[in-house]
């Protein structure tokens, strides 16, 4: 599990593992450090600086974990991989920018949906809020065809 928390956009994740059947015993969850899982979340390390809505998840086109989410303030998706979901993971890349119908707020609440993925993961979507010009929390779903090499 990843929890990217943090003030403003700046949305340092860490990563932590339990066992499913003591999902809820806050005592077995451990934390990764860096080099190991580790009891203590003070001693969890930052993997990079993510979003708190995201997609993790094993991509079986490019072999890699990926790390799907909107930059924060802009229209823009972003993508990290790694080798290992315990990294290092890649600084960001643009995956594509999202079409908007107003010229106010920005994309967000960015979600990758594996389950509908074509050829292996080379086919992707991804739905994502955006505003509709009509309100702060007024917005729709839009879902994005992506194609990667």
């Amino acid at each position: 599990s990843f929890s990217c928390a943090g003030d403003g956009f700046s949305k340092p994740c860490t990563l932590a593992r339990v066992p499913l059947d003591q999902l809820q015993e806050r005592s077995a969850w451990t934390y990764w450090d860096g080099d190991a899982f580790v009891s203590e979340q003070a001693d969890a390390t930052e993997l990079f600086d993510g979003s708190d809505i995201m997609t993790v998840h094993f991509n079986a086109h490019v072999g890699r974990w990926l790390a799907i989410y909107s930059d924060p303030g802009t229209n823009d998706a972003v993508v990290r991989t790694a080798p290992d979901v315990c990294g290092p993971w890649s600084d960001e890349a643009k995956l594509f920018t999202g079409d908007r119908k107003t010229t106010e707020g920005w994309i967000y609440d960015m979600v990758v949906h594996p389950e509908y993925s074509e050829e292996n993961g080379r086919v992707m979507y991804i739905s994502f809020s955006r505003p509709k010009g009509t309100g702060w929390f007024d917005a729709e779903f839009a879902v994005e065809r992506v194609e990667l090499q």
